[in-house]
């Protein structure tokens, strides 16, 4: 049974989550602690899958709680579950919170996050990569283009269609925009059919906090940087990201389907960069079993991490 622990530090909020989530209680083990303090208690207390916190709260805030619990518990999914809060709160959860919810919350809305969350962990058949996964607060990006980024975003002349442009170029920036855009961490939720319209929607000034306040992306900087040559996987990235949209278009008329197969093709690569930087001697050791043994490297992850 999946265990949930919600966290808020007002009372009436947390029994109102338990009278919208009473539903629930024949699929989910639900727990409700009183503050970050009463949660922290918890955890060290019982293992949960997934903690849904609030963002506003005294002593120990939604993003310090989340934080922590990134760090002390990884492979509990975390999600952030509040109402209207300052910038700088909201700046500081995009790296430890999975999703970000908006309150009132639809409990349907909120089952189908949990189950997703849940679901995109349990594909990981490895515990120990389920962690390091779970760690990651983003992926790393190609240091060449998040310097281009950067200086963009610096200028006073800065092109929001300029930034759109080099950060759809790139894995790890393209992963962490679209996580931001289909969660409500800056509003509604939205659908997107490209990286671009996810950097248009976030806009110039957000862009910049994210990037150079918050430091949101991160460049590339792995032991195997010399082996895995991320300027060339993003390059082969678009490569099928292209042909993944034409042969969309060739079969289907949907702009949406279109959008999605070439976010898909775009992103089908994230978890050699995930590895790579994870673990790199392993990588390093699986990139070095493909050569010697004439195998797919996904084969070679397979010996090495027991997961591709």
């Amino acid at each position: 049974m999946t265990r949930l622990l919600f966290v808020d530090d007002d009372q009436n909020i947390l029994s109102g989550l338990r009278r919208m989530m009473r539903g629930l209680r024949d699929d989910w083990q639900l727990d409700f602690a009183l503050g970050g303090k009463q949660a922290l208690a918890a955890m060290e207390l019982e293992a949960y899958d997934v903690i849904v916190s609030d963002m506003r709260m005294p002593v120990v805030d939604g993003a310090m709680l989340l934080s922590e619990v990134q760090a002390r518990w990884p492979s509990t999914v975390r999600i952030v579950l509040s109402g209207q809060s300052e910038m700088g709160r909201i700046l500081q959860a995009t790296g430890p919170a999975h999703q970000y919810l908006s309150k009132p919350c639809d409990p349907e809305i909120l089952r189908a996050t949990v189950t997703q969350c849940c679901f995109l962990r349990d594909r990981l058949p490895n515990a120990h990569l389920q962690q390091l996964v779970s760690q990651q607060s983003t992926v790393h990006s190609e240091p060449a283009l998040l310097h281009h980024v950067i200086e963009e975003l610096r200028s006073s002349r800065g092109d929001i269609q300029r930034v759109a442009s080099l950060a759809a170029r790139d894995i790890g920036m393209s992963a962490k925009i679209l996580q931001l855009v289909s969660t409500s961490f800056f509003g509604q939720r939205r659908r997107v059919m490209s990286v671009e319209q996810a950097v248009m929607l976030i806009g110039l000034d957000l862009m910049r906090e994210l990037v150079l306040s918050a430091k949101v992306f991160r460049p590339f900087a792995s032991p195997c940087a010399t082996e895995l040559d991320l300027a060339q996987l993003n390059a082969h990235c678009q490569k099928v990201a292209d042909c993944s949209w034409n042969i969309a278009k060739g079969i289907a008329d949907s702009e949406q389907l279109q959008g999605d197969s070439r976010i898909a093709g775009m992103l089908h690569d994230v978890g050699k960069v995930v590895l790579a930087s994870c673990q790199p001697d392993d990588y390093r050791r699986a990139l070095k079993l493909a050569r010697e043994k004439q195998i797919t490297i996904w084969q070679a992850e397979m010996e090495v991490f027991g997961a591709s």
